[in-house]
């Protein structure tokens, strides 16, 4: 059984028989309206780029002792080819025979090797910030060729909240070109509930609320 718990941001903890993952954890300061939860603890911690909202390795305690199968690869976190900031990792993982995608905050999906690489998945974890990542608009395009069973939007602004970075309502236009979502209230979910009971889940609460 896969459980799926959101920190806030882009970060996730993913729970398995196969060990336990944390992706891109946030420094304290480094997004508004949220603060990393403490006591987080995993077999095996993942850092997309050395952005600080992405990269605290050290608000987490890892515990090694596990075997993880994944895969990583490079993607632009801008859409001029990386140059004007730099590139960020996107990762694939292999959990229980399920492959969860993280895509960090990958910009641009015009890479016809590296959406070769995301087709197939179970899960995306998909940025739609629309500025540093990719939008709300390239996610639907990115599901319509990949075909996902599930993807999750992160790096997104939560006016509820006041968390995370002003987008526009990138996550407004995701609930339109998404309409056969489900919103959740708990910050922790299992996977295999939501696999074909609806193309996109939104987490409407992350543990790193500040309010």
């Amino acid at each position: 059984m896969i459980k799926l718990t959101y920190l806030g941001h882009s970060c996730f903890k993913i729970d398995s028989d196969d060990g336990s993952v944390i992706v891109d954890p946030y420094q304290d300061g480094s997004v508004p309206g949220l603060k990393f939860p403490e006591g987080q603890e995993c077999n095996f911690l993942f850092v997309s780029h050395e952005h600080h909202d992405h990269n605290a390795r050290d608000k987490v305690t890892v515990k090694v002792g596990r075997t993880l199968s994944y895969i990583e690869h490079m993607a632009p976190h801008d859409g001029n080819n990386g140059i004007e900031r730099g590139l960020t990792k996107f990762f694939i993982f292999f959990l229980e025979g399920k492959k969860i995608a993280h895509l960090g905050d990958m910009c641009d999906i015009t890479n016809e090797k590296n959406i070769e690489y995301l087709k197939g998945m179970d899960v995306i974890l998909c940025p739609i910030n629309n500025f540093y990542t990719m939008g709300a608009d390239e996610a639907r395009k990115l599901a319509d060729i990949c075909k996902p069973k599930l993807i999750i939007p992160m790096h997104y602004y939560s006016k509820e909240h006041q968390s995370g970075y002003e987008d526009g309502g990138q996550i407004d236009k995701f609930l339109e070109y998404f309409p056969n979502h489900v919103k959740v209230n708990e910050t922790t979910v299992v996977v295999d509930e939501y696999l074909g009971k609806c193309e996109a889940l939104v987490f409407e609460n992350a543990l790193g609320m500040e309010n």
